[in-house]
């Protein structure tokens, strides 16, 4: 990806009224939240954000990609393997630029075939028409580190945004800790656990119907021997009379 690609690509996140401010976009991209809010902004009716919530382990990353990829990607045409998943789950260099390159062609192009309004930003800055033939150099990790500090700099969080991240932890405008909003971001945090707490009761539930039924057939075949074992007794019995 050359650096028109590039800026293109940060412009384009930057149209989204994001939940969270930008500070370090492998991060904050890295749980796919924040892709489902993009995907939501230019085609509403695709993503539920509620199906979507902030993740630190990988289980639970892996859990929103592959809800996103299941839900989302597959209807737009985007074909993304798993190994791309994990190394963007683990915000590894580069990796999610490349992937918003490729969403944002693919929303593009979806929006064109279904009536929706062109997107006149999502073309590079310049004007000149994006380059695709041969294969594009792949800048080196120090470049790419440049290329983002570059832009989160040029793209600091707004007041709004701060407060906002404030009011999530809690703390009222004036900095003071609001009890009211320490108790909504515990009711975050305590309905995150429920729902892994639920997925894991589910995973178990299966577990144990998996047992049962092989239980169940275990059963029948120790009938269906024992009733052999009667015959061949009663065989045995006659055959000695």
């Amino acid at each position: 990806m050359d650096e028109e690609e590039l800026q293109s690509v940060y412009a384009w996140v930057d149209e989204v009224p994001l939940s969270r401010p930008k500070k370090n976009i492998a991060r904050d991209f890295c749980d796919g939240v924040l892709v489902a809010e993009v995907v939501k902004h230019h085609i509403p009716k695709m993503v539920e954000l509620h199906n979507y919530s902030a993740a630190n382990s990988m289980d639970r990353k892996m859990y929103n990609w592959n809800t996103l990829n299941q839900r989302v990607f597959k209807k737009i045409g985007l074909k993304v393997p798993k190994k791309d998943f994990e190394d963007i789950s683990n915000a590894k260099t580069g990796c999610i630029e490349t992937f918003l390159r490729n969403l944002m062609e693919k929303i593009e192009a979806y929006k064109e075939g279904h009536g929706y309004e062109h997107t006149p930003s999502a073309a590079p800055a310049s004007g000149k028409p994006e380059k695709r033939a041969g294969r594009q150099a792949h800048p080196s990790d120090h470049e790419y580190d440049a290329r983002r500090a570059a832009y989160e700099s040029n793209h600091p969080p707004s007041v709004k945004e701060l407060q906002q991240e404030m009011k999530k932890l809690g703390y009222d405008d004036e900095g003071e800790y609001d009890e009211g909003e320490g108790d909504e971001l515990q009711h975050e945090i305590d309905t995150s656990i429920l729902v892994e707490k639920e997925q894991t009761i589910q995973e178990l539930r299966e577990t144990v119907e998996i047992l049962e039924t092989k239980v169940r057939k275990l059963e029948q075949l120790v009938r269906l021997k024992d009733t052999k074992i009667h015959t061949l007794q009663q065989k045995l019995q006659t055959s000695q009379h």
